[in-house]
Formats: C-alpha cells, structure tokens, sequence
C-alpha cells in the first residue's frame, strides 16, 4: 500500500459499510499482519497490513516499534475507504469501470488498488475496459496478461477468477 501523505480537507466515507467490511477480510487475508516493521518484496518498510511507512531500502533501524492489531485493523480499514473514493473518482477508466462492477468485482478493484496503487490499477486499461463493457472472461484474461500475475500469480488468479465470476467464492 502505498504511502498517504495527505488526507484531502473534504473526506467524508460515503460508501457501504459492506464493500469496507468485505475489502477489509480480503486484504487481511490476501496481505496477513505483521507487528513489526519488515522490508516488503520490493524493498520498502512496511508494517501491519502490507502498509508502506518508508522509502525504498531504507534501514529497518530507523523503525522501532510494534503496531497492535486492532490499529492495524483500523488503518487497514482507513485506507480502504481512501482507497474506495480514489477509485470511484478516478478519472482514467477505474470510475466507470468500478461502477459496472457487483460488490465482489469492487472489492476485486480495490485489492489491486491496495496493492498496486490506484496509478498501478489505472495502468490496467485494456482490464479496465472490459470490465467497462461487461466483458468479464477477457477481463480475467487481461488481469492475467501482466507484471502483477508473474510477481504474485497465486492472488492475481484468485482475483481474475471473482472478476470473471463476480462471486467471491470463486478462489
């Protein structure tokens, strides 16, 4: 998750409870909690659940403390709803094709947008416009045809399949 440097002046959650509740079970399982500080896969410090606090390589030394669970669960659960107003807003083709989507493709959109970025989503275009247009096989297909799905192929295959399903249960 990247880093926030700022939470805009006019924030307010306006979304369902239920797309922050299912988001966050999925990022607590797909990310798993971690107290102390750690170097995540691409070399920056990250605590909790999958959250940045650092810049790239920098020493571990510098972070002396352990997040309890519960303040991990509710920044966890923040940042989803950062996440969910980013997306539903975004400009570049994540807004219409967020909205197209049923609760289980959302939570989908914003895993990826947890992970990745919501940049890193939008660079998902030809996904993007397929779940646009309601073309979910070639969706998956896409989600699947990238950097993401060599780097973390387990979870990019479970999320393609709920993209092409629209049911969680598809993993």
């Amino acid at each position: 998750m990247p880093i926030h440097t700022e939470i805009p002046a006019d924030f307010v959650s306006k979304f369902t409870p239920k797309l922050v509740s299912d988001a966050t079970v999925l990022l607590e399982k797909e990310e798993g909690f971690r107290a102390k500080p750690y170097l995540c896969s691409e070399g920056y410090p990250t605590v909790g659940y999958g959250q940045r606090i650092g810049a790239k390589n920098q020493p571990l030394s510098v972070y002396q403390f352990c997040l309890p669970k519960p303040v991990g669960q509710a920044w966890l659960m923040f940042n989803i709803e950062l996440l969910i107003d980013a997306v539903a807003t975004h400009p570049h083709g994540i807004a219409s094709a967020f909205t197209t989507c049923n609760l289980a493709r959302q939570t989908i959109l914003i895993s990826m947008a947890y992970q990745l970025g919501v940049d890193g989503l939008a660079e998902f275009k030809n996904m993007l416009a397929a779940i646009k247009d309601e073309r979910w096989q070639e969706a998956e297909t896409h989600a699947l045809d990238s950097l993401w799905a060599k780097q973390t192929p387990a979870r990019a295959k479970r999320h393609a399949r709920v993209l092409a399903t629209g049911k969680m249960d598809a993993n």
